[in-house]
C-alpha cells in the first residue's frame, strides 16, 4: 500500500509548509498497521521535523525534494543534555 503526500493537501512548491499536511500522511500510514510505502512525489516540499512510523518506507521519486524548513516552531524540542542552552538544544 502506498500513501502519497499529495492527497493531504502538500504543495510542492518550495514556499508552502507542508508540515501538517505530511505528518497527515504519516498518521494514515501507521494507523494502516502494515508495512506500506510513503510517497513524495516530484516537487519541492517544505516541511519541519517528521518521525516515520514503524513499518513505513518513505519514498522520493525522481525531483522529489524534502527542504527543512528555518521556522522554529515546526521543529520539535531536542532536550538539553546541559543547562547552557536551556531546555531544548533545537530549536
Amino acid at each position: 500500500v502506498e500513501f502519497n503526500i499529495l492527497d493531504d493537501g502538500a504543495i510542492g512548491d518550495g514556499v508552502t509548509d507542508n508540515t501538517r499536511a505530511i505528518r497527515q500522511t504519516f498518521r494514515r500510514a501507521a494507523d494502516y498497521r502494515s508495512p506500506c510505502r510513503i510517497l513524495v512525489p516530484a516537487g519541492d516540499f517544505l516541511t519541519g521535523s517528521l518521525q516515520i512510523p514503524s513499518n513505513v518506507t518513505l519514498y522520493l521519486a525522481l525531483h522529489a525534494v524534502l527542504r527543512a524548513s528555518d521556522n522554529a516552531s515546526l521543529y520539535s524540542c531536542v532536550p538539553s543534555s546541559t543547562t547552557d542552552t536551556g531546555p531544548c538544544d533545537f530549536p
